[in-house]
């Protein structure tokens, strides 16, 4: 059973603070940058979980870089039309969708 809160119950709110107020887990755990002993495999992989996301738009732009470089035609052989390097780029596009 749970204690009452007194700072809940002297207000007059009782059930509503206890349930919209926030508790964290005791103790609160800190970036292994405070912690001690220094653990860099673990600062690593906290770096890694935080700061390294694989956006939508990170993955777009790689697609992009990647068509662009491999699979687009040269200038070379756009200079003068031909129904190759367009029929390329169509199906390139195609696969793309």
């Amino acid at each position: 059973m749970q204690q009452p809160d007194k700072a809940a119950s002297q207000t007059g709110k009782g059930a509503f603070a206890r349930q919209w107020h926030h508790r964290p887990p005791v103790p609160i755990k800190v970036s292994p940058f405070f912690s001690w002993p220094v653990d860099p495999l673990r600062m690593i992989r906290w770096i890694a979980e935080r700061w390294v996301n694989i956006a939508e738009n990170s993955v777009l732009a790689v697609i992009a870089y990647v068509s662009w470089r491999w699979v687009q035609p040269s200038l070379e052989e756009t200079k003068t039309f031909a129904i190759g390097w367009v029929a390329e780029i169509y199906i390139r596009n195609l696969v793309l969708l």
